[in-house]
């Protein structure tokens, strides 16, 4: 029996982070001689339904104020600390200062929780980070003091959130060290393959590309030429990055110069903007008489996948400033629901001729009205090559069962 132990943020205990793990878990836990053990790093009282194989580990998420203080004071009096300041003092960048220390601080948690739970090494075990954040340098940090954990596998998961630190404004500090720690990183995409090999070159070796997945969605609905109607849907998280106010400020633009179509867009996901997005949706609202909006704030995945099925959605709609590849815009081809987004990230090599349509980062109206029309003129050929896109590219089934041969 093969053992991995899967370090997250705080799956299972999450509504509305880490959701797309929820296909890569549910195919885990399926495959023959492999046990999975979840640890997270952070619970909530919400716990996500996971199979009943799947294990969780508490251990890390269950620290004293006692525990966490004596980490303080563990990395206080630590070369690591010290010459992370010695180096960082120089910027008089107190932002970039407290994040490189925040990191440091999360990297010496885990190095502790591993050096104080040997049971969890029993047999052939693998240690898995599904970020590439703090955890990897804890690896690392670990290894340096028992070195009994060579004789164990390191992997981690490369998104973009965790990659791109600069658009995010954060520092995460010994990514070299955290390249040493690692048997392998893994990048979601061709795009952050090549930022990570290009920025280590030294571990080009260590850089591989495994693609998320999502598992299909049936959908009794063909997509054809509609006549005044259009159907948008978008599914992320409501904050700057996102951009989803701009995604309202696009359609109402479209709808306001096309009073003669009925426009509907639903939007899946909350969060720290939300409040601001449902003000701007009233104060559209009698004025564009031929929009509908619809703000359905967080919901299961399960249910995303039923609204999908059950809907004859147009187009996905995606005009974040930063991504790495989106597991929603997976979920629409998944659908065979044609998809509009921006230029950014990964996002390239999910969104193109068989699945819809780019725009640029900073794009006019004009642009993205011109866009619209086209993909609703080509939308039943559209629908039917979006999926069969998905399905040699983005099956869970296939590429989750690749990723535990590969670990």
């Amino acid at each position: 029996m093969k053992n991995v132990l899967l370090f997250t943020h705080s799956y299972p205990y999450t509504k509305n982070s880490e959701t797309f793990l929820e296909s890569e878990i549910a195919l885990s836990s399926t495959l023959k001689d492999v046990k999975i053990t979840l640890i997270p790093l952070v619970k909530n009282d919400y716990k996500r339904d996971i199979p009943s194989n799947i294990d969780i580990n508490d251990g890390l998420n269950n620290l004293s104020l006692y525990g966490k203080m004596k980490i303080l004071f563990q990395m206080f009096f630590s070369l690591w600390f010290w010459r992370l300041l010695r180096v960082s003092s120089f910027s008089l960048n107190i932002k970039k200062i407290v994040s490189e220390v925040k990191y440091l601080y999360g990297s010496i948690w885990i190095s502790n929780f591993i050096l104080a739970h040997k049971e969890l090494w029993r047999g052939e075990t693998v240690f898995y980070s599904y970020w590439f954040n703090h955890t990897p340098l804890g690896f690392y940090l670990a290894k340096c003091q028992n070195k009994d954990l060579y004789n164990y596998r390191f992997y981690t998961r490369a998104h973009g959130f965790d990659l791109y630190e600069s658009e995010r404004k954060v520092y995460i500090p010994y990514r070299e060290q955290a390249m040493q720690g690692v048997n392998a990183v893994f990048a979601i995409s061709d795009v952050g393959a090549s930022f990570l090999k290009k920025k280590y070159s030294l571990y080009q070796h260590k850089i591989m590309v495994s693609r998320l997945g999502v598992l299909p969605i049936p959908s009794s609905n063909e997509k054809k030429k509609k006549i005044e109607k259009i159907e948008f849907i978008s599914c992320s998280s409501v904050w700057h990055l996102k951009r989803v106010d701009l995604i309202l400020k696009s359609i109402v633009n479209y709808s306001r110069l096309n009073p003669a179509y009925n426009i509907t867009w639903t939007h899946i996901g909350d969060g720290c903007d939300m409040d601001k997005l449902r003000k701007q949706v009233s104060e559209y609202k009698n004025e564009i008489i031929n929009l509908k909006v619809k703000l359905l704030g967080t919901i299961t995945n399960t249910d995303i996948r039923q609204l999908y099925s059950r809907n004859d959605f147009d187009i996905f709609i995606n005009l974040s400033v930063s991504e790495g590849i989106p597991v929603s815009i997976m979920e629409a081809i998944a659908a065979g629901i044609p998809v509009i987004a921006t230029d950014v990230g990964g996002t390239r090599e999910i969104v193109g001729v068989d699945t819809g349509y780019l725009l640029p980062v900073n794009f006019e109206q004009k642009e993205f009205n011109c866009t619209v029309n086209k993909l609703m003129k080509n939308i039943e050929k559209l629908h039917h090559s979006s999926y069969l896109f998905f399905n040699e590219y983005y099956n869970a089934q296939k590429n989750y069962t690749n990723f535990y041969q590969l670990i």
